[in-house]
């Protein structure tokens, strides 16, 4: 039965008193999605999801699942605030995400591959958000992931949204909303099974819509649709082979993740994400590290996917005999208030030279610090603590004396100036009475 689509309403329009149209977010094949204004409370905006259908089942649906929507409380989904229905349409009240959506991320990239890092930022927090809702009781199915889904906020956080088709899941075999199930979902993104006449969707459907959605991301294109892999025997492209600069570990999570029995995916999202982040450490420990700004979600890793080796410290430990230590003291020893170490002086050592041997600058290392963390008290580089690496530490300036002289040096050059002039005077005396005498 074909769905007769009403005109979108436009902008200024009022709704229950309450609520007035700013502006037309987007619109899809159920409905249309308006930004509005809650005209009791100054400055305040939502988002308004708007359903078409109103047939019976439809209606029932729209009712259960606004109740149980208006329960959840995650950071990466929008809250439900109100739903209601007016002018024979059906409308839930939502918060209004500000930000841009995956897919118009990839249209302003021209639809090249985004960056690794950035998408694995972005959808661990997804993943922690779809596995908050396998966990209630009974788990909800989004259906529906996929780029245009999830949007990132000028501060980089990302958040789920659309869940107008999601839906409770009580097991397999339950087939009470077949006919909705195959309304639901976009080609590329679907799993098989949301394709089949029973309603055995899972958790591991968004698993799949989640891997998909990371195939789109990291490679610029969308995946071979599940029917055409399932039926047709298509194969799917290797998303490395679209993006070489793809690491093969985080290639293995989407291949993985885009299996079509859903028995070989992961077991849940946490399965999905702790492979990711572990998947990031291999291929890019550093760079995971400067541009992850959350923490990985924790969670165990299945058979195959063993834990990540402990780090190994670059810096070698008290036992490799770096740095080398320093010989012990002499006993009686004491050290000078500076940075070097004072050489032991004889006992038959005159004391002007062990005054000498103590102030002379020698080129040994400094005792290490007592309450130094890193190997034999060195700074973790083995230079001094507070040191630079290569900068040689501060020496005390060392006062040198003149020599010093004889006393008797001065007494005999003056002895022997006063011999000259004597003789000279006494022979000038004798030379002019010699004169004189003629």
């Amino acid at each position: 039965m074909a769905i007769n689509r009403p005109p979108t309403l436009s902008v200024g329009t009022h709704l229950i008193d309450r609520y007035n149209i700013v502006a037309v977010v987007g619109q899809g094949g159920l409905g249309t999605v308006y930004q509005i204004r809650d005209i009791r409370v100054p400055n305040t905006f939502f988002a308004l999801k708007e359903t078409f259908d109103l047939s019976e089942g439809a209606r029932k649906q729209f009712e259960a699942e606004a109740r149980w929507l208006a329960q959840l409380a995650h950071p990466n989904i929008p809250h439900t605030r109100d739903y209601f229905e007016w002018n024979d349409r059906l409308y839930l009240v939502m918060d209004f995400i500000s930000g841009e959506n995956l897919e118009y991320k990839l249209i302003r990239n021209s639809h090249r591959p985004l960056g690794e890092l950035d998408v694995v930022r972005w959808i661990q927090p997804i993943c922690d958000a779809l596995a908050y809702l396998h966990a209630q009781t009974p788990p909800i199915i989004h259906r529906d992931v996929k780029p245009a889904n999830i949007i990132v906020t000028p501060n980089g956080r990302p958040a789920l949204v659309d869940l107008g088709i999601a839906k409770e899941w009580l097991g397999e075999g339950d087939n009470r909303t077949d006919t909705f199930i195959r309304k639901a979902g976009t080609e590329g993104y679907a799993p098989p099974e949301q394709y089949a006449g029973k309603g055995t969707t899972g958790p591991h459907s968004d698993i799949y819509s989640l891997g998909a959605t990371m195939y789109h991301l990291l490679t610029g294109q969308v995946p071979t649709s599940a029917v055409e892999r399932a039926a047709l025997d298509h194969p799917l492209i290797a998303p490395r082979k679209l993006n070489p600069r793809l690491s093969p570990q985080v290639e293995a999570v989407i291949v993985r993740a885009l299996a079509i029995r859903p028995g070989d995916r992961y077991a849940n999202m946490r399965d999905m994400s702790g492979a990711l982040g572990l998947a990031i450490q291999r291929s890019a420990p550093l760079a995971a590290q400067m541009h992850m700004s959350a923490p990985l979600a924790s969670g165990t890793l299945r058979p195959g996917y063993p834990s990540a080796p402990p780090a190994q410290s670059i810096y070698p430990s008290a036992q490799s005999g770096y740095p080398p230590p320093a010989p012990p003291m002499p006993p009686g020893i004491e050290l000078a208030p500076t940075l070097l170490r004072p050489q032991p002086v004889p006992q038959s050592m005159p004391r002007r030279l062990a005054r000498k041997a103590i102030d002379r600058p020698r080129n040994r290392l400094p005792e290490p610090s007592p309450n130094s963390s890193a190997p034999n008290g060195y700074g973790a580089n083995g230079s001094l603590p507070g040191a630079s690496m290569g900068t040689p530490p501060r020496q005390r300036s060392v006062r040198t004396k003149p020599p010093r002289s004889f006393p008797g040096t001065s007494m005999l050059v003056i002895a022997a100036l006063l011999l000259v002039i004597g003789g000279i005077i006494l022979g000038t005396h004798d030379y002019w009475s010699t004169f004189i005498n003629r």
